[in-house]
């Protein structure tokens, strides 16, 4: 992401790459000022006359979000609004933004808080795409995810077709090794790394089929074992000493660490608390070190005195990505944890 600041409130931005798009979910807040292009149907008198088709023409307007709503999978964010600035016949329109690499835009707030500029930041230190593609596999079934810098992407599950324990005259395990791999070669252009976890000697045999492969045979892979076949498993392997430091980069593996130190305390010395109250609590105490919260909280968080307090205190804010593993786990605690520095007496 690249961003240059026009005003205090408004900042000119431009997506660099689809990892951009999460940041920008998160950092946009409903009643925010977004101005792009748009096309918009001009109409004319004398068309209307003649027919119910108008020319479609690029107008640049501004619009105040009502909504925001970003699927990784179809690698754009759409937002939604009424116009508020741009040609004077269509104020009060809705319109909607659709948002991909390469869009330009501008973004207007009343007041930033300190978690949306954090995130501003980190969005535009991050340089990479896809930092890692894993494929976690049994005989029975196979996902391929990409490890991106938010979080983890899902590019496409395949059923290997395998009707039981004993396979069937229809049954190529060839056919389902290389539709797996089809969608790898869509997507290694952004990276140089391709894992394989799982359970049992599928994954083994998948490995050698991918080294004979002309377009793959060149990246650096490795088959490494899993006790799960499903997403779970990429966990597991960022948990275990195999993680490749390469990776390290990801929110994910940050996200990870964070959520398996909680844990720990959790169990143990109790240097933790959880939930909006108790949190509330450590801050005003200067014992929380560390805020975790998870992104479905975030708009709750734009004018809470929580970011006020972290600031004031020096705790690190975090904000965990809706579709990991450890983002699940999070909501489980109520959205909102916390890991001290010492323990909290109220």
């Amino acid at each position: 992401m690249r961003v240059k600041e026009i005003d205090g409130e408004t900042y000119q931005i431009h997506i660099d790459m689809m990892d951009d798009l999460w940041f920008l979910k998160n950092i946009i807040s409903k009643g925010d000022l977004v101005k792009t292009i748009a096309m918009r149907r001009v109409e004319q008198q004398e068309d209307m006359t003649r027919s119910k088709e108008t020319e479609r023409k690029p107008v640049t307007v501004g619009i105040a979000v009502e909504s925001i709503d970003f699927q990784s999978f179809t690698n754009r964010l759409k937002i939604l609004g009424s116009i508020v600035e741009g040609d004077p016949n269509l104020i009060g329109e809705h319109q909607s933004f659709i948002i991909s690499e390469g869009s330009d835009l501008v973004l207007r707030k009343e007041r930033w808080n300190d978690i949306q500029l954090n995130l501003l930041d980190e969005a535009q230190k991050r340089t990479a795409g896809i930092i890692g593609l894993f494929v976690t596999m049994d005989d029975d079934s196979a996902e391929v995810l990409a490890l991106r810098g938010y979080g983890i992407q899902s590019l496409g599950r395949v059923e290997s077709g395998k009707p039981g324990k004993m396979y069937d005259s229809s049954f190529s395990e060839k056919a389902y090794f290389q539709e797996i791999a089809e969608i790898l070669r869509k997507n290694i252009k952004d990276t140089s790394n391709i894992f394989i976890l799982g359970p049992g000697f599928t994954r083994d045999r998948f490995l050698k089929f991918l080294k004979e492969d002309s377009v793959l045979r060149g990246i650096t892979m490795k088959s490494i074992p899993a006790g799960r076949a499903d997403p779970g498993a990429v966990y597991e392997f960022m948990n275990s000493g195999e993680f490749d430091k390469s990776l390290a980069q990801s929110r994910v593996s940050t996200e990870s660490s964070l959520m398996s130190r909680f844990l720990k305390e959790l169990g143990s010395s109790g240097l933790c608390t959880y939930g909006y109250e108790e949190v509330k609590k450590s801050l005003e105490t200067g014992a929380a070190e560390i805020v975790m919260i998870t992104e479905d909280i975030l708009p709750e968080m734009v004018s809470n005195p929580v970011t006020q307090l972290a600031r004031e205190t020096g705790a690190k804010l975090y904000v965990f990505s809706d579709n990991g593993e450890a983002g699940k786990m999070l909501r489980g605690f109520g959205g909102i944890a916390a890991i001290l520095r010492f323990k909290s007496h109220s």
